[in-house]
């Protein structure tokens, strides 16, 4: 994986002395901490330019999702200093000398990182041909083109990580069960059942010992989620630091961060990755419902 980044004045503002490093500086450590966090190795930094490698092509969509959305935030919390991420990556061997990686995987994945615009997310259809099926809805086909180099063209994808987008299809699914009302949702994990329903209107699900549902997954928080049901209506809130995904039955995966979502009809939910329905701690739900 490459990450790129660049860095200009914000609409109307002319950045101070020094602001431009100190913002470029502090997504860089947004980026080294996301890889490591999702198992990758930095192999190094080039001025602004992240390089790093990742065992698992899932875990390394996971991180770059994870670096644009935490560098949204770091950018958006202040207002001199406008600074783009660019992200590309490449599925395929590597010849490793121990601090550095070399071969025309790497090249591959420079070029698509240059390729990538602005707060993009790019990969080839090699990464693609590696992702579990529950990604699909996460991509969409970008171009294909040629790269230099190369004698054939490359089908690259983008990877979809805001969360407006990736709700656009799931929200039609939420209105157009506006007019039911819902009278439970039974969970299960492990073989164990809990049911949100009039009797217990809400229960938390997470890694710590005071939670009703206990999913201890390496990327869940001690008090994770919470699903809860309140006039009619079945929702997921997160307030974790790693988000949940809602993969219904008939719908795209949603990435819900600090929000909630109404729980329709069926599907599977997973704590800070996008849930395996054969993983051994993803979670079931099922919404019983009444026509109004």
């Amino acid at each position: 994986m490459f990450a790129n980044m660049s860095a200009g004045a914000a609409p109307g503002r002319a950045p101070g002395p020094g602001e431009e490093a100190v913002m470029l500086g502090a997504c860089m450590e947004i980026l080294t901490t996301h890889t490591t966090k999702f198992n990758g190795t930095v192999i190094k930094t080039i001025g602004d330019n992240l390089m790093c490698v990742f065992d698992d092509p899932a875990r390394a969509v996971l991180a770059a999702n994870e670096m644009q959305q935490k560098a949204k935030i770091a950018i958006e919390a202040q207002d001199s200093v406008a600074v783009h991420v660019e992200i590309g990556m490449h599925f395929g061997d590597v010849l490793d000398e121990g601090d550095d990686v070399f071969g025309d995987t790497v090249n591959t994945a420079a070029r698509i990182g240059s390729e990538a615009g602005a707060g993009q997310i790019l990969i080839t259809e090699a990464v693609m041909d590696q992702l579990p099926g529950m990604f699909a809805s996460m991509t969409r086909f970008f171009d294909e083109a040629p790269l230099r180099g190369k004698a054939e063209t490359v089908r690259i994808f983008e990877v979809i990580w805001e969360v407006s987008d990736l709700t656009m299809v799931h929200n039609s699914t939420v209105h157009s069960s506006s007019r039911s009302q819902q009278t439970s949702c039974k969970l299960t994990v492990a073989g164990a059942h809990w049911v949100v329903d009039a009797k217990n209107s809400s229960i938390v699900m997470g890694r710590g010992a005071t939670v009703d549902m206990l999913v201890p997954t390496p990327l869940s928080s001690r008090e994770h989620a919470r699903v809860e049901l309140n006039r009619g209506t079945v929702t997921l809130v997160d307030h974790s630091s790693n988000g949940t995904y809602v993969m219904p039955d008939n719908d795209a995966l949603l990435n819900v961060r600090n929000d909630r979502v109404v729980l329709v009809e069926s599907g599977y939910i997973g704590l800070g990755e996008p849930p395996a329905p054969d993983a051994p701690n993803v979670i079931r739900y099922q919404c019983d419902v009444r026509e109004g």
